[in-house]
């Protein structure tokens, strides 16, 4: 190898090392910042006229067609392919070549269009809008798996600034994008790279995935990431847990979503061991061997990224069982230079009314942020 050839492989070594270090001062002081609103979990104080449609042809006149292929987009998930029965569109795949869908994926791009619409297939979606970082409406936008398209259009030519250049988001799952009918003067662009605040990856159970959130969009780990002023991408299975099996085995499920994200995370968060709190001697031994072998999993396809393992929920507070799954978890985080984070008691018998459903398992809408808000900080003072 020649020198100048070294020579630039250390500087760029080198540029990527600053740019990190500048990241993780950010993030620590976005971390120690004040408790404020977090924009993407309030509405747009003035937003547009929100129509659906169920229509394949635009309603927009001479409108201009912007096909999700376009450069303008930036997708972060698993990687898109088309969807089979409506080529146009293109879902996230199951990061194994297969056409599975679910997964969570966000869709983001700039427009200064007075009128916009978005192309959906229809495939059981359940999704956040947001535009400027905040929500367009208070409900998840939902649809039914009948196969057929949906037009959402903003409109927004009734409020001060209609040309305004506004940053989009859709984020949530088994969303099926086919891209945007703007008007005729509007325009797309791609909205950067958002080097500057990088991303931060979740895997975790039902918690994750968000049951008992406002939305899709608004669950405990949307809300660590917007208090450290990180983009999200969360993958929560309900039920998973470290002894997990087969296809929610998580080193299996690595596999298939953190393994081929299509952006490189800053920081994979694990939040599992809830549902393993019924494991005798022999679980435990099992769940140590799995923890390993997916700490293994997610540094062979990213090294460079920091990991963080939360300890167990304690919806009711802590328990015995849970103590247990805590302590393993914590010996095995030590053991492979994993970051631990304990969030034992922080829902428990005093506050469990507030933050605990009635199923006494999963979080309330106030549960998800509250977490959210206090594991934000404590991942922020990792930095």
């Amino acid at each position: 190898m020649s020198a100048d050839l070294i020579a630039r492989g250390l500087a760029v070594r080198a540029q990527g090392l600053a740019q990190r270090t500048a990241r993780d001062r950010a993030i620590a002081a976005a971390a120690a910042a004040p408790l404020g609103g977090l924009p993407s979990f309030t509405l747009l104080a003035e937003p547009p006229v929100l129509t659906l449609t169920d229509a394949s042809a635009s309603t927009i006149a001479s409108t201009v067609r912007v096909t999700a292929t376009q450069p303008c987009f930036r997708a972060t998930g698993t990687p898109v392919q088309p969807v089979a029965s409506d080529p146009s569109a293109y879902g996230g795949t199951d990061g194994a070549g297969g056409t599975n869908y679910g997964r969570p994926i966000q869709w983001e791009w700039m427009s200064d269009a007075a009128q916009i619409e978005l192309l959906l297939v229809k495939f059981n979606a359940l999704f956040d809008l947001f535009v400027d970082g905040q929500l367009v409406q208070a409900a998840a936008f939902a649809t039914p798996a009948t196969g057929d398209r949906r037009l959402v259009k903003l409109d927004w030519s009734a409020t001060a600034d209609p040309r305004r250049p506004r940053h989009y988001r859709i984020t949530g799952t088994n969303l099926l994008f086919g891209g945007l009918f703007l008007d005729a003067a509007g325009s797309a662009w791609f909205a950067g790279d958002h080097a500057g605040r990088g991303l931060i990856a979740f895997f975790g159970d039902s918690y994750t995935q968000g049951t008992g959130a406002a939305t899709v969009a608004r669950n405990w780990s949307a809300a660590a990431a917007a208090q450290l002023r990180m983009d999200a991408w969360s993958d929560g299975v309900g039920g998973a847990g470290w002894n997990s099996t087969g296809a929610t085995a998580p080193a299996a499920r690595v596999a298939k979503s953190l393994a081929v994200l299509t952006r490189a995370p800053d920081r994979i968060v694990t939040a599992l061991g809830y549902n393993d709190a019924g494991a005798d001697a022999a679980g435990l031994a099992a769940l140590r061997t799995r923890y390993d072998a997916t700490v293994a999993a997610i540094r062979a396809a990213w090294p460079d990224t920091q990991l963080v393992t939360l300890g167990p929920w304690t919806p009711l507070g802590p328990t015995t069982a849970l103590g247990s799954v805590r302590a393993a978890l914590q010996e095995r985080a030590a053991a492979n230079q994993v970051a631990f984070v304990d969030v034992e008691a922080m829902v428990g018998v005093g506050n469990r009314s507030l933050y605990t459903a009635a199923d006494n398992v999963h979080p309330t809408a106030a549960g998800h942020l509250y977490l959210g808000r206090r594991i934000g900080q404590a991942l922020g003072a990792l930095a």
